[in-house]
């Protein structure tokens, strides 16, 4: 996560220390602290919302012919 956050095109999230950090929210054009348990919380549910996104993709379109039972394991 900190690898991530740290090139400028990520400045969406700075993590202040390992208690606090500051979000920019879009709709008040500003940066809200939040603590950084949330933020990777709000992380992981993105990730696994495009990944889940990805895993049906692969699965309704299959052009490489992946054994879709191995993907329903991981």
């Amino acid at each position: 996560m900190r690898n991530i956050l740290k090139y400028n095109d990520n400045l969406n999230v700075i993590l202040k220390d390992e208690v606090t950090g500051l979000v920019y929210k879009i709709k008040n054009n500003d940066y809200e602290p939040m603590h950084v348990k949330d933020i990777l919380e709000e992380t992981m549910q993105k990730i696994y919302k495009h990944l889940s996104l990805f895993l049906m993709e692969i699965k309704n379109d299959n052009v490489n012919n992946i054994r879709v039972d191995i993907l329903d394991n991981k």
